[in-house]
C-alpha cells in the first residue's frame, strides 16, 4: 500500500525537509499552506479512489479526505455554492464498497468503444 501512496505525501515530505517556498509573511505562509492541505484532500481523494485495488482503509480514508475537502470549501472558497456533484461524490464511497476500485466500473473503456462503432 506505501507504493500506491506515494504520490499522496510527496508533497507533505518535501516540506518537511525545508525544500518549501519562503513567503513575506508568517500569515501569507499560513494561509497558503491551509489552501494546499485543502488542495491535497481533493487530490488525495481521487488518488485513493483510482487504485488499482481498494481495501477498507483506502475507503474510509477517501471518505476522510472528501469530508475534509468539502468542508474547507466555505472556508477556503467562500463564494462556493454547494452542489449535487460534492453530495454525489460520498455516494463513491458506496460504490467502492460495492465494486471495488473506480476502474473496474467507470464507462469510458465503454464510451470510446461506442464512438469507435459509431
Amino acid at each position: 500500500m506505501a507504493d500506491n501512496n506515494h504520490c499522496l505525501f510527496a508533497h507533505s515530505a518535501d516540506q518537511s525537509q525545508g525544500k518549501g517556498i519562503m513567503h513575506a509573511s508568517q500569515s501569507a505562509a499560513a494561509w497558503l499552506k491551509q489552501v494546499l492541505d485543502h488542495t491535497m484532500d481533493l487530490i488525495s481523494a481521487v488518488c485513493l479512489a483510482c487504485m488499482c485495488t481498494m481495501t477498507e482503509s483506502q475507503m474510509n480514508a477517501y471518505r476522510h479526505h472528501l469530508t475534509s475537502w468539502v468542508s474547507g470549501l466555505k472556508v477556503h472558497h467562500p463564494d462556493t455554492k454547494h452542489c449535487v456533484n460534492n453530495h454525489m461524490a460520498f455516494h463513491i464511497y458506496d460504490f467502492l464498497h460495492l465494486f471495488g476500485p473506480v476502474r473496474s466500473w467507470w464507462c469510458f473503456p465503454f464510451e470510446q468503444l461506442i464512438g469507435q462503432l459509431q
